[in-house]
C-alpha cells in the first residue's frame, strides 16, 4: 500500500471505498462462476485463525499456507477481492514480477503478490448480517474455484466474534486461536500502533486503505475490542494490557469447552512438537522449517499495572492449559 503509484491508489480507492462495486462485482462473479465451483466444495474443513494481532496469526497463517493444500485471499486478489476469478481473468496476461518485500511492521514477516493476506473482513463489511450468512459460502467458493482447492484459510482478527456463526455454515471448520504472554503482546502492540499513527498521518492513503480492509487493530483509527474500563489512552502500555485480559477472558469463557476451536501458543510456535499437533489436528501433510521464525521477547520492560499483569497471566496460564 505504502508503495502504491498513482493510478493504482485511485483504482484501490475508486474499488474498495465504493459498497456498491463491491456488491455487484460479487454478484456479477456468483453469476459467471458460481456453477463451476461446486467440484471444490465438497471438503468444507476449511480453517479459520484468529486472535489478537502481534499474537502469531500472520505466522500461522503463512506456515500453513506454505503446506500447499488450501486456498487463500492473496494481494494477487486486490483490489477485485470479491470478484477474484473475473480479476485473475483480466490480469492474466500481465506479468508481475515476484518481489518480497518486509512489511511495514518491521517484524522480518515478507509477503510478496502471491502471498496468503487479510482480506476477507472486506466481505464481511460489504453484506448485512443476514445476507452475509447466505453468501461466505459462495465467496469461499469461488476463492477455492480460483485456486483449484478444496481447503479455505484464512486470517482475520475479527472473526472471534463470528466464530458461532461460521461454525453454524461450515460445521467441520477449525478455529485456530493464537494468544501470546501478555506484555509481549501489549508492548508489541503499543509500538506498531505508535508506528502505524506516524505513518497514516504522514500519508493519508495508506489511513484510508487500512479502513477499507477492515483494519482497525491500531493506528489513528484503532477501535477496541473491549470497552476499556480503566484505561482510555492508546499511547499506554496498561491500555493495551486491559485490552488484552478483557478480549482473552471473554475469549476463555465463551470457547473453553469448544472442540472446533484450538488455542495455540505463540511461544511454543519454534516447537516441531506444536507443529506436529497442529498438522494432525488439521489433518495436513506434515513438514517442518528450523529456521522460519524467531520468538520476539522484550525483557526491559517497566511502568505497568501489576495487578492487572497478574490477572492477565492468570487467565494466560488457564490457556496454556488448553
Amino acid at each position: 500500500m505504502h508503495n502504491y503509484k498513482f493510478l493504482e491508489r485511485k483504482l484501490h480507492s475508486f474499488i474498495l471505498s465504493n459498497k456498491f462495486l463491491r456488491y455487484y462485482s460479487f454478484k456479477i462473479e456468483k453469476e459467471l462462476f458460481l456453477r463451476s465451483s461446486n467440484k471444490y466444495c465438497d471438503d468444507r474443513r476449511h480453517v479459520f485463525i484468529t486472535g489478537l494481532p502481534r499474537s502469531g496469526t500472520t505466522i500461522i497463517l503463512n506456515y500453513i499456507y506454505a503446506s500447499a493444500q488450501f486456498a487463500s485471499s492473496t494481494f494477487n486478489d486486490m483490489p477485485f477481492v470479491l470478484s477474484p476469478n473475473i480479476w485473475s481473468f483480466c490480469t492474466s496476461k500481465i506479468k508481475k514480477k515476484e518481489i518480497s518485500l518486509e512489511r511495514k511492521h518491521n517484524d522480518g514477516i515478507k509477503y510478496s503478490f502471491s502471498s496468503p493476506e487479510a482480506l476477507e473482513e472486506v466481505f464481511w463489511k460489504t453484506f448485512s448480517n443476514e445476507q452475509s450468512i447466505i453468501e461466505f459460502e459462495s465467496y469461499i467458493s469461488l476463492i477455492l474455484l480460483k485456486n483449484t482447492k478444496k481447503r479455505y484459510l484464512s486470517k482475520n482478527n475479527y472473526n472471534y466474534n463470528r466464530i458461532n456463526k461460521i461454525h453454524s455454515i461450515f460445521p467441520k471448520a477449525s478455529f485456530l486461536f493464537i494468544f501470546r504472554e501478555p506484555l509481549q503482546t501489549s508492548l508489541s502492540l503499543l509500538k506498531i500502533h505508535k508506528k502505524f499513527s506516524k505513518i497514516q498521518t504522514e500519508d493519508l492513503f495508506v489511513r484510508r486503505y487500512m479502513n477499507w480492509l477492515g483494519h482497525y487493530e491500531f493506528g489513528l483509527d484503532h477501535k477496541p475490542w473491549s470497552f476499556s474500563k480503566s484505561y482510555k489512552k492508546f499511547d499506554s502500555i496498561n491500555y493495551w494490557l486491559e485490552q488484552w485480559f478483557l478480549f482473552y477472558s471473554k475469549v476463555l469463557k465463551d470457547y473453553e469447552e469448544k472442540k472446533h476451536v484450538i488455542f495455540i501458543n505463540y511461544e511454543k510456535l519454534n516447537s516441531k512438537i506444536m507443529w506436529k499437533k497442529i498438522f494432525k489436528k488439521l489433518d495436513l501433510r506434515y513438514y517442518y522449517k528450523n529456521d522460519f521464525f524467531k520468538i520476539s521477547h522484550t525483557t526491559n520492560i517497566s511502568h505497568f499495572d501489576k495487578e492487572l499483569y497478574r490477572r492477565s497471566r492468570k487467565i494466560y496460564e488457564k490457556l496454556l492449559t488448553l
